[in-house]
């Protein structure tokens, strides 16, 4: 196949400021059904109109590898926290409707933006597994929790020196 014809089975989709340019690829790959959670039925709504400041929120807190976690101690209310490397904390309180018991979680603070771009529902099973943000209209994105390792000699309820985030694997 020449370039011109590579070029024509190119597909572009643009949504907002994301753009998703894709090519067709010869091979035997898994099949991506299977990082799709079948089961997330804890629900977390976020109001449409908190969105925007969420969103700022989180693309605020700067590097690529900034991470949030997703509280629910209070009932219809989530926190969202985040420490970086040098200690400092931000936190953000947005009231949300809840369905079950979501899982206390860890993300990619850009991720989460990304995906609460395409969604207002996030779905959620349990603290390792992918998580879905979706949208009314049936679109969807899976997003995947990172693994939080508290260094040793320090207690997973005090936080005082910062932890060391991975992205999980998908």
């Amino acid at each position: 196949m020449d370039h011109k014809e590579e070029e024509k089975r190119r597909v572009a989709i643009k949504c907002g400021r994301h753009q998703l340019v894709s090519k067709p690829l010869i091979g035997n790959y898994p099949n991506h059904k299977q990082v799709i959670p079948a089961f997330a039925d804890q629900l977390a709504v976020i109001p449409h109109d908190r969105k925007p400041g969420l969103i700022a929120w989180l693309l605020s807190l700067g590097k690529d590898q900034a991470s949030v976690r997703l509280d629910w101690h209070k009932r219809g209310q989530l926190t969202l926290s985040h420490r970086d490397a040098n200690g400092h904390s931000a936190t953000m309180q947005v009231p949300v409707e809840i369905h079950g018991s979501p899982p206390v979680i860890v993300f990619n603070a850009r991720y989460l933006a990304d995906a609460l771009e395409i969604g207002s529902t996030l779905c959620l099973s349990d603290e390792m597994s992918p998580g879905i943000c979706r949208h009314p209209t049936g679109r969807f994105c899976v997003i995947m929790p990172m693994r939080v390792t508290i260094p040793a000699g320090t207690h997973g309820e005090t936080a005082d020196p910062p932890s060391h985030h991975t992205q999980a694997a998908a």
